[in-house]
């Protein structure tokens, strides 16, 4: 039975330690910005109604206010 083994490393590639970098880095910067949409959130929901409807925000869309860019709002 024959065998062929391919074990050459493609030119430009990212070396596996480079990949996991990226893949650390990318989790990080998503809990960074998840800390701090809470903490928007934190600030909206601290508003009484009346502050809310000043900025034009009405209590049940602070989450949509807050994820518009990921929502696609």
């Amino acid at each position: 039975m024959a065998f062929i083994t391919d074990t050459r490393i493609v030119p430009g590639a990212p070396s596996v330690l480079t990949r996991l970098k990226t893949a650390f880095g990318a989790y990080f910067d998503a809990v960074i910005a998840a800390r701090g949409r809470r903490a928007q959130i934190d600030q909206l929901n601290a508003m009484s109604d009346r502050q809310l409807a000043d900025i034009g925000i009405d209590r049940k869309d602070i989450a949509a206010v807050v994820f518009r860019d990921k929502l696609h709002m």
